[in-house]
């Protein structure tokens, strides 16, 4: 690089230094303490970007009264956030306790919110941020690993926030080839912040009893974040809590649209309206908290702020749901396999070509299914330490709703390890059944070589057959002084004896040559050990060797050529006179 470059890339660093001091929100923070924060502001301040699009939604709680008549109001996106966020106030008083629920949070609300925190919660605000915007990817770790070194339990425990990690299945509206490359390519002109966060799943097709064939449509898989955050002090009193949510998958370079998504059904009919393609977490959030909410209050709460952990219920059960319909989508893959593994079927799996087929959708399940059940059980490693911690004032509701939650939870993880020994099993099965198929196909291999051979044989009996007549023919064929009495004809059979009796002999030898080298080795043994007796030695000690190959592996034998040579061939590969 040279001075000129060197000196452009040093102001345009300062430049950048200056207008992160004069950022609103990057003012005064270190990149390295906030990278995920820096990033996006950044990328939101560059006019066209999709971070700069980017647009709000917010719910409110607003939660008053006394501890003898306390009260809450929920407050829907109505009218638009835009309009109301600079006379709608963002954080709880001493007399008031708000609960925002932010949908795709923007610049505008950071910068309101930021205004509005306390000093003391600062800190621990812009960590909850930070690690809200982190997009690294939980699975294929990049060169910087530190996004994805475990916290200890223990450490979870002094934060004041919480986030999950998890995935969300929709299918299309209609089948179509969805390739890999298609998928990429979608994700990254759809999605709100800037790295890859999509992924997809074609399914298994099959046939069923009357011939008809499935027309399962593929699915794009979303890794999603939620984050939740209270400013609790240490008798775990709150004045504001924040859950951040990310809006709805949405695809618009693909030729089909994506049909709405399932997990409201999970949830229930009668907590959520018919889904559609634009139902939010956050409305399905706050429709369920105001349930939890209002049947709390009909139990006669005497706290005008509930804990934080029944903001989480609502977080957790919307989790939940998802898990119940990613393990209904692979448990169709999985029978939809087994189904085909079944023999004597139309759509059988008999070719080498779909038994790879089926294996690399069997390998790409059981790796997603992993990370699936590692997931959950994080979630639930996360929701105990938040219960021992501040979070929890404790009331007999809540123990009772906490049950439950972690009954949901252990249903399931308990589906996701069946369906996870279930490809196991499915994987040992295929398995085995390719070495079926390479026994059957080795068998099928020697039959043909014992057909051939028979072919051969026949060949070579024809041969033997007909060679003594085309010897004799050819005797009688030459002419001159090789002619039958002729002066040399006596001369061809004698170097024709002698020929063929060199090619018999080399033949026994060679036919015979490990009867010959053990013959050799029982005398060479036999004359040792007389010649050892006779000098008083051990006959273990002191053997003639001789190292011979076979199949390219080095073997040593006894033997008597190098006896004969009054010569010993040592172990270690050095010789010796004779003993």
């Amino acid at each position: 690089m040279s001075l000129l470059e060197l000196d452009n890339a040093k102001s345009m660093s300062e430049g950048m230094v200056e207008k992160c001091d004069e950022d609103p929100i990057l003012g005064g923070l270190d990149k390295s303490d906030f990278p995920n924060l820096f990033e996006f502001v950044q990328n939101a301040r560059q006019p066209g970007s999709r971070a700069s699009r980017t647009k709000a939604t917010i719910d409110l709680f607003n939660f008053s009264g006394s501890s003898s008549n306390p009260s809450y109001e929920y407050i829907p996106p109505d009218p638009p956030t835009e309009t109301r966020t600079t006379s709608q106030a963002f954080f709880g008083t001493d007399e008031t306790r708000l609960v925002l629920v932010v949908e795709n949070i923007d610049l505008a609300v950071i910068e309101k919110l930021l205004t509005g925190v306390s000093t003391n919660s600062k800190a621990s605000f812009l960590h909850f941020l930070d690690d809200f915007l982190d997009d690294s990817p939980s699975y294929n770790f990049g060169s910087d690993v530190t996004p994805n070194i475990p916290v200890f339990q223990s450490n979870r425990k002094l934060e004041e926030h919480v986030k999950f990690y998890y995935n969300h299945y929709r299918k299309f509206e209609r089948n179509f080839e969805l390739g890999y490359d298609e998928s990429q390519i979608a994700a990254q002109k759809s999605y709100w912040r800037n790295t890859t966060n999509y992924g997809r799943m074609c399914p298994c097709q099959r046939s069923d009893r009357l011939g008809g064939q499935t027309n399962f449509e593929p699915i794009m898989i979303t890794r999603k974040h939620c984050a939740v955050w209270f400013d609790t002090d240490r008798d775990g009193n709150w004045k504001t809590g924040i859950v951040l949510v990310e809006p709805p998958t949405s695809i618009t370079t693909l030729p089909e649209r994506l049909s709405p998504p399932l997990y409201p059904k999970a949830l229930g009919r009668d907590i959520l309206p018919k889904a559609t393609a634009e139902t939010s977490y956050r409305t399905s959030f706050s429709l369920l908290t105001k349930q939890t909410l209002d049947w709390q209050y009909r139990g006669g709460s005497t706290l005008p702020q509930p804990s934080p952990l029944f903001f989480l219920q609502g977080v957790y059960r919307i989790m939940a749901a998802e898990w119940m319909v990613i393990h209904t989508y692979c448990l169709r893959d999985i029978n939809t396999i087994e189904w085909r593994m079944q023999a004597g079927r139309k759509d059988a799996i008999t070719t080498v070509e779909e038994a790879e087929t089926v294996n690399l959708a069997l390998f790409w399940m059981r790796q997603r299914l992993n990370r699936y059940r590692s997931l959950a059980r994080e979630h639930m490693e996360l929701y105990s330490s938040r219960a021992q911690t501040s979070w929890n004032p404790g009331s007999g509701q809540l123990d009772q709703l906490s049950e439950e939650l972690m009954a949901n939870y252990q249903q399931v993880v308990a589906l996701l390890d069946d369906d996870f020994n279930r490809v196991q099993q499915i994987i040992s099965y295929g398995v085995s059944l390719a070495h079926i198929q390479q026994s059957k196909l080795g068998v099928k291999e020697a039959e043909q070589s014992t057909e051939q051979n028979r072919m051969v044989l026949v060949l070579t009996i024809m041969a033997t057959v007909l060679l003594p007549i085309s010897t004799i023919a050819t005797v009688l064929s030459m002419d001159g002084e090789w002619a039958p009495g002729g002066a040399k004809f006596g001369l061809f059979w004698g170097v024709s004896l002698a020929v063929s009796s060199a090619v018999v002999v080399c033949m026994a030898t060679f036919m015979f040559w490990g009867h010959f080298e053990a013959i050799g080795t029982k005398l060479a043994t036999f004359g040792h050990t007389s010649s050892d007796k006779k000098d008083g030695a051990p006959s273990s000690t002191e053997a003639i060797l001789v190292r011979s190959w076979t199949d390219g592996v080095g073997t040593t034998r006894h033997g008597l050529w190098g006896r004969r040579r009054g010569r010993v061939i040592n172990e270690d590969g050095s010789s010796s006179g004779a003993v």
